[in-house]
């Protein structure tokens, strides 16, 4: 899953925080990338809690779109395929007693396109994916998930009712922007479902969420929470 937005390139004024664009900040520690020998630095937010790389370590959108970063990780497609067919299915629990209904969903950095799957299978719901990754985008449209590389090639299906993103941003160098652009493609009275993980510090995660972070990522782009747990999910509505 990547930085797939009309933003993607990496950001590189890293001396204000990428969710609140504060400038209180302080100097939050090292993380050694032992198979590149690279030293990443984090600077964390005093406002939002985020944390993030500065500079960032890598272009990232490249990385991702190449299929790099799982080389890296060591994951190979089978294994992103099972990761994300068992994570699909714990997101089609909570979306249930939550959506009596979608119509349309956005995916955004829907991978090998599992949750478009289950979703379109238990809805009946018209599916839309946005992929970096020329794998697991090729991998969805084989099977019938209709999937693209970037949010500006969509097509007639907007606005969409749910809209999903599950263990994205932190990939993303420009997250507010994204996150607005997002905001932009959602029905009034509709949902954005967000997840990212609790520690999320590693070489291949710019930016690191808190709750409280997260919460005012979506709030600043215009979404009200619901709910926002420290797992970390976010739940959010876009007001009519």
């Amino acid at each position: 899953e990547a930085d797939q937005a009309g933003d993607g390139a990496v950001k590189r004024h890293t001396d204000v925080c990428p969710i609140c664009d504060s400038t209180a900040w302080k100097p939050d520690g090292h993380l050694s990338d032992s198979r590149l020998a690279i030293l990443a630095k984090y600077a964390v937010c005093d406002d939002c809690g985020a944390s993030w790389q500065m500079p960032p370590l890598y272009d990232f959108e490249a990385m991702y779109r190449s299929g790099e970063y799982r080389r890296l990780a060591g994951m190979d497609l089978d294994a992103c395929i099972s990761e994300q067919e068992s994570r699909a299915s714990v997101l089609l629990a909570y979306l249930k007693p939550r959506r009596a209904a979608i119509r349309r969903l956005l995916d955004f950095g829907s991978g090998v396109g599992s949750l478009m799957s289950a979703i379109r299978h238990h809805y009946g719901a018209t599916v839309q994916g946005v992929e970096l990754d020329r794998d697991h985008a090729g991998y969805a449209n084989k099977h019938g998930l209709p999937t693209v590389w970037s949010l500006w090639i969509l097509g007639g299906l907007v606005p969409f009712d749910l809209i999903t993103s599950i263990h994205v941003f932190e990939h993303l160098t420009t997250p507010r922007q994204t996150m607005k652009e997002l905001a932009a493609l959602l029905a009034p009275n509709g949902n954005m479902l967000i997840e990212v993980p609790l520690d999320a510090r590693m070489d291949f995660h710019p930016i690191a969420f808190t709750p409280q972070s997260l919460t005012r990522l979506a709030t600043d782009a215009g979404l009200s929470v619901i709910e926002c747990s420290e797992e970390i999910r976010l739940w959010a509505v876009k007001p009519e």
